[in-house]
């Protein structure tokens, strides 16, 4: 399983590998703690479009079965 690529400037790249199950819920918080973009994954890969997002640190946490499959710290930059 693999975010990349981190820092990221407009999109982030999920590659899921082999999961248990789909689909996987992507959820992006700020530091503090607000929720700011929950996408629903349906493929080992997807291209996420993270353009709206201002440069900044985030967290971001794929679930499955509301289990965490991945959570790690991703940085927004500008181009």
């Amino acid at each position: 399983m693999k975010l990349s690529p981190n820092p990221f400037i407009d999109i982030i790249i999920a590659e899921l590998g082999e999961v248990e199950s789909f689909p996987v819920d992507m959820i992006i918080t700020s530091l503090a703690g607000e929720h700011i973009h929950h996408d629903r994954i349906f493929t080992s890969k997807k291209i996420v479009d993270l353009s709206n997002l201002s440069p900044n640190l985030y967290r971001i946490e794929l679930k499955s079965d509301d289990q965490v499959l991945h959570e790690g710290f991703y940085r927004k930059i500008e181009e």
